[in-house]
C-alpha cells in the first residue's frame, strides 16, 4: 500500500497524489472507480474491510479471507452501532468481519463489510425502478436519460434467470411455485447476477467464475465464487485501469481545505492512522457510513460545511422480513436465493415484491443439531414503495434514524399480509411476520436503508445536485443509496450502479474551468476551528518516492523525460535505487517489496559530481566510502545509440582507468524530472550489448535545496488539482 504517483502528460512533471479519492467499494464506489481510473485518472479506493471468497483464474492478485461458515461464525460480525440512547456507539467484535449491524430505536439493519461491498451478500436481483419512481427526481434524471447506464451496468454484470431446467429441481423455486398455486398467484423470475453456465473465456473483467452448485449459500457470500460481485468485474477492471484500492483501511473522517478535501483513515492491520488528499472525493460507504461520516464532517470536526436537508427523506425501503418453519427434509439441492418473486398489484405506483427462501441461515454453522434446524427455516422478505419520507437524527453525538412502522401503518399492514398469505401456501408448522418485532410491532428490519443525502434541486431541498455533488462543495461527491430523494421499492443495487455510471461520466466531461470559482456559502455554526485539517508545510519530492511508479510506468517516465544537464548536477546529490530489472516477472506486491527492500539495504547514498567528473559514495556505519568513478558527458542513450533521433541523455561513464575492470563496463544515464529529481538507470556492457539492470533516483544536490524543505509524509502530499 503506497501514495500514488504518476506522470503529468503536459508537462512531464512527476504527479505523487490523487486525482480522486473514493470511500468505499459497493455499487456506486465500484463503478465510479472503473471509470475514472478508464478516462486515466488517478484513483484510490479506501475499504474498511478484506477482500472476501476464493481466489479465481484471472483474479486480483490479493489475500483473500474465506467466507464464514462453521465454527468461524463469530468472526462474520465485524461490530455492533447502537443508536438507542442520546450518543451512538459502536462496539467491535472483528474489523475483518462481514456484516455490521445497526441498532435505531424502532429499525435494525444490516449492511457488508469487504471488497466489493453490499454486492457480497445482496439478493443477486437486478431490477429497474417501476416509472413512478422518477417523479421524485430532478429534470435532468429522467428514465430516458438514466436507460443507457442501466445496460452498462447490466452489460458488465451479464445477469440471467435460473434457467427453466432448474425451477422445479431446486427446493426453493419449486416450493415457491408449489406455494403461489395454493394461493393462486403467479411467481416470476428475475434476472440475477449468477454464472449458471460455464464460460471459458471468463467474465467482463476475465475473471473465470465457475457455475453455480446450486448450494443455496449466496445469502452470506458465495463459497465458489459462482454469484457475480463486484470484486469479480468492476473492482479488477478498475485496478487493470490503474486503480489502487487499499482494503482494510477505515475512513474516519474527512476535511475540505483550499485544494480540495483531505481524507483522514486508520489502517486496521497497523493501527496507523494516515491521511490522504485529492481535489475530489466519492462518498460511497453505504447509507448509514456515508451519513455518519458527513454528519461528522459537520457536527463535530467542523470540517465541511453540509446543507440543512442532511438526514430528511430517509426510508428503509419498504423492507419487511419474516421466517417461518416446517418440518421434514428438503427434496433436492437449495438452489440460489431469490430465484422467484412475487408481486401483487401495486403499492403507491410500484409493485409489492414477496420472495421466500429455505435453509439460507444454515451456512453460518457448522454441522450439528443448529444447523439441521436451520436448514428447515425459511426466511421471507418483502420490498416495496413505502413513501415514508423519515428523518435521521444529526448532531455531535452521531446519527440516529427516526423511523417506524408507524410512519406507514397501511402500506405495512398490506405488506404482512401479502407475506402471511404467501407463508400459508408453505404450510409451515409455524411463522413470525414482521421480525424482528413480530406481526403488528412498530420495529421494522432493513437490509436497504435509502436516503439521507438526497438529490434535490438547491442545498434547502436536498445535499447533492444531480450529479451527486454536494452543495457548497466544488468535488464532494455521494455516490450510493444515500442520495435518493424516494426509495426505488425494488432491490437497489442496479438503481445505485447506473445513477454511478452517469455521475463518473459527468464527472469525467467536468473540467477544472467549469468548477464553481467559490464555494456556495452554507450557514453553520464555528464555534470551533477543525479539529481534522492543520496548515500544511512545503513538500519536497524524494527519489524514494519513484518506487511507486510500476515498470511500465518508469519506463513511459524515462522516455518522456528530457536530458539532465553538467550544471544541474553540481555536487552532491542523494539518491536511491528505485526497481530492479530482474524483479520484473514477479507478482506486484512481491515485486514492490523486493525494490523496497534493496533501497533499504543498499548501501548506495548517491552521488558527487564536480565539473565533468563524479564519483558514488556509500555510508557503512558511520563511514563514508568513495568508489566508482565516472565522466560526465552529453550523449544517446545506449539502446539506441546507432539512430540518429535516439532520446538524448546524460552519460555516466564508468570506464575510466581507475575502475577496477568489472566496474568499467558500467554505464549509467541520467535524464530530468523535475528541478531537484532525477531518474537514472544503469546497464551492464556485455557481449551482446548493454543489459540493464536498474532505476536510480537522484535528488538535487544538497547545497542548492531549500533551506525550509523537508521530507514530505503521505498526509502532506500536495494532489494534482485539474
Amino acid at each position: 500500500m503506497q501514495q500514488s504517483a504518476r506522470i503529468e502528460a503536459k508537462t512531464g512533471r512527476l504527479i505523487v497524489g490523487w486525482d480522486t479519492i473514493i470511500i468505499g467499494s459497493g455499487f456506486g464506489g465500484s463503478v465510479t472507480a472503473l471509470r475514472l481510473a478508464e478516462a486515466n485518472m488517478r484513483v484510490l479506493v479506501l475499504e474498511r474491510g478484506p477482500w472476501w471468497g476464493p481466489r479465481l483464474e484471472g483474479d486480483v492478485d490479493a489475500e483473500r479471507r474465506a467466507y464464514p461458515r462453521g465454527a468461524g461464525w463469530r468472526s462474520g460480525i465485524r461490530n455492533i452501532v447502537w443508536a438507542k440512547g442520546q450518543k451512538t456507539r459502536r462496539v467491535e467484535l472483528d474489523a475483518r468481519g462481514l456484516l455490521e449491524f445497526h441498532l435505531h430505536p424502532k429499525l435494525f439493519g444490516w449492511t457488508a463489510s469487504g471488497v466489493g461491498g453490499g454486492s457480497l451478500i445482496y439478493t443477486d436481483i437486478l431490477m429497474r425502478p417501476p416509472k413512478d419512481f422518477w417523479k421524485a427526481l430532478p429534470a435532468e434524471m429522467s428514465e430516458e436519460e438514466l436507460a443507457p447506464y442501466f445496460d452498462k451496468f447490466v452489460e458488465m454484470m451479464r445477469p440471467a434467470p435460473l434457467p427453466e431446467s432448474k425451477r422445479r429441481e431446486d427446493a426453493r423455486p419449486r416450493q415457491m411455485l408449489e406455494a403461489s398455486e395454493k394461493t393462486g398467484e403467479e411467481p416470476f423470475f428475475p434476472p440475477l447476477s449468477i454464472q449458471f453456465d460455464d464460460v471459458p473465456e471468463g467474465n467482463a473483467a476475465g475473471v473465470h467464475q465457475p457455475p453455480c452448485i446450486h448450494c443455496g449459500e449466496c445469502f452470506v457470500g458465495c463459497p465458489t465464487g459462482a454469484k457475480t460481485t463486484l470484486d469479480r468485474t468492476y473492482l479488477p477492471a478498475a485496478i487493470k485501469a490503474g486503480a489502487d484500492i487499499w482494503e482494510m483501511c477505515e475512513v474516519e473522517a474527512i476535511a475540505s481545505h483550499d485544494h480540495g478535501y483531505s481524507v483522514h483513515y486508520r489502517d486496521r492491520r497497523t493501527g496507523q492512522r494516515q491521511v490522504e488528499q485529492a481535489p475530489r472525493v466519492v462518498m460511497a460507504a453505504g447509507t448509514f457510513n456515508t451519513l455518519a461520516l458527513l454528519n461528522d464532517a459537520h457536527h463535530r470536526h467542523r470540517s465541511v460545511e453540509v446543507p440543512p436537508a442532511l438526514g430528511r427523506q430517509f426510508s428503509p425501503n419498504g423492507d419487511m422480513m419474516a421466517a417461518g418453519w416446517r418440518s421434514g427434509p428438503q427434496d433436492g439441492p437449495p438452489g440460489p436465493n431469490y430465484p422467484a418473486l412475487l408481486t401483487t398489484g401495486t403499492e403507491n405506483g410500484g409493485p409489492l415484491i414477496v420472495w421466500g427462501e429455505v435453509g439460507s441461515p444454515a451456512a453460518f454453522f457448522g454441522d450439528g443439531p443448529l444447523r439441521e434446524w436451520l436448514r428447515s427455516t425459511y426466511l421471507y422478505f418483502a420490498i416495496g414503495q413505502d413513501r415514508m419520507h423519515a428523518s435521521v437524527r444529526t448532531g455531535p453525538d452521531g446519527i440516529q434514524v427516526q423511523a417506524s412502522r408507524l410512519h406507514r401503518a397501511p402500506y405495512y399492514g398490506r405488506s404482512e399480509r401479502l407475506m402471511h398469505r404467501l407463508m400459508e401456501g408453505y404450510e409451515l408448522d409455524r411463522q413470525v411476520e414482521n421480525l424482528p418485532g413480530g406481526r403488528g410491532s412498530a420495529h421494522l428490519t432493513s437490509v436497504h436503508p435509502m436516503g439521507g443525502a438526497s438529490i434535490g434541486r438547491g442545498p434547502d431541498e436536498g445535499v447533492v445536485d444531480h450529479r451527486g455533488e454536494v452543495f457548497g462543495n466544488p468535488g464532494l461527491y455521494v455516490a450510493d443509496g444515500s442520495l435518493y430523494p424516494t426509495e426505488p421499492g425494488v432491490p437497489p443495487s442496479l438503481t445505485i450502479a447506473a445513477m454511478a455510471e452517469r455521475q463518473a461520466e459527468l464527472m469525467v466531461s467536468r473540467t477544472r474551468e467549469e468548477l464553481p470559482a467559490e464555494r456556495v456559502a452554507i450557514a453553520m455554526p464555528q464555534t470551533r476551528p477543525s479539529a481534522i485539517d492543520r496548515p500544511r508545510a512545503e513538500i519536497t519530492v524524494r527519489p524514494t518516492d519513484l518506487r511507486l511508479l510500476t515498470p511500465g510506468a518508469l519506463e513511459r517516465t524515462w522516455q518522456s523525460a528530457p536530458p539532465a544537464e553538467v550544471p544541474q548536477v553540481q555536487g552532491r546529490l542523494p539518491g536511491s535505487v528505485v526497481h530492479l530489472r530482474g524483479v520484473d516477472p514477479l507478482p506486484l506486491a512481491p515485486r514492490k517489496l523486493l525494490d523496497r527492500l534493496v533501497g533499504a539495504l543498499s548501501l548506495w547514498r548517491g552521488k558527487h559530481i564536480v565539473g565533468a567528473r563524479g564519483h558514488n559514495h556509500f555510508g557503512l556505519g558511520g563511514a563514508q566510502v568513495r568508489f566508482g568513478q565516472f565522466e560526465v558527458r552529453a550523449g544517446r542513450a545506449w539502446q539506441e545509440a546507432n539512430r540518429q533521433d535516439a532520446k538524448q541523455v546524460l552519460v555516466l561513464d564508468y570506464d575510466q582507468p581507475e575502475n577496477p575492470a568489472w566496474l568499467r563496463r558500467l554505464r549509467g544515464e541520467l535524464c530530468r524530472l523535475e528541478p531537484d529529481l532525477f531518474l537514472g538507470r544503469v546497464g551492464w556492457r556485455g557481449d551482446g550489448g548493454v543489459h540493464f539492470l536498474m532505476y536510480f533516483g537522484l535528488a538535487a544536490p544538497t547545497k542548492r535545496r531549500r533551506a525550509s524543505a523537508r521530507p514530505k509524509r503521505a498526509s502532506e502530499i500536495r494532489p494534482l488539482t485539474r
